[in-house]
């Protein structure tokens, strides 16, 4: 069977698209996908999980059906927006399941609300950046080098999933 796709329009007129399963009165996890990706993400592991999971697949904005405005993608508006979903739904607390890039976000939101984060799990993020060189190699070549204003991040294009043409 199909995830039903259900949308909400976040406080700061953001809406984020998502996919919600398991009981409604189960152990509330949201699950961000990681920079780039949609709730598609974790589609394959939504069904084998327990009903007493109640599971939010969130497409996060500036990617897939979500909202593409055209600023407020630092780490503090994605936490903000974890914070305003879980408002909109009546949620008091959740586990936090992160992504890649997201785990940052997580991170955040569980450093600004303890008391509604009931646990992180982190998919294929490190819990920090401290003592990788090469992160600190690619700011100190590129990123640091760059004026405030040429910072400003830019939503990721919506992409197509069907079939891609290939040249011959």
């Amino acid at each position: 069977m199909s995830p039903v796709i259900n949308a909400v329009e976040l406080p700061t007129r953001v809406s984020l698209s998502y996919v919600e399963q398991g009981d409604g009165l189960g152990v509330p996890v949201l699950l961000l996908p990681g920079l780039g990706d949609s709730w598609r993400s974790f589609e394959p592991v939504l069904h084998p999980l327990p009903e007493s999971i109640r599971a939010f697949a969130l497409t996060q904005r500036g990617h897939g059906d979500a909202s593409h405005p055209s600023e407020g993608y630092r780490f503090h508006d994605f936490a903000a927006h974890v914070t305003a979903f879980m408002d909109a739904l009546h949620l008091e607390a959740a586990v936090i399941a992160a992504h890649s890039a997201s785990g940052f976000f997580a991170q955040r939101f569980a450093i600004d609300h303890p008391q509604r984060t009931l646990g992180l799990v982190f998919i294929g993020s490190p819990a920090t950046l401290r003592g990788h060189p090469s992160v600190q190699q690619a700011w100190d070549s590129t990123i640091s080098k760059l004026s405030r204003t040429s910072l400003a991040v830019r939503p990721f294009p919506r992409m197509s999933r069907g079939p891609r043409k290939v040249r011959q």
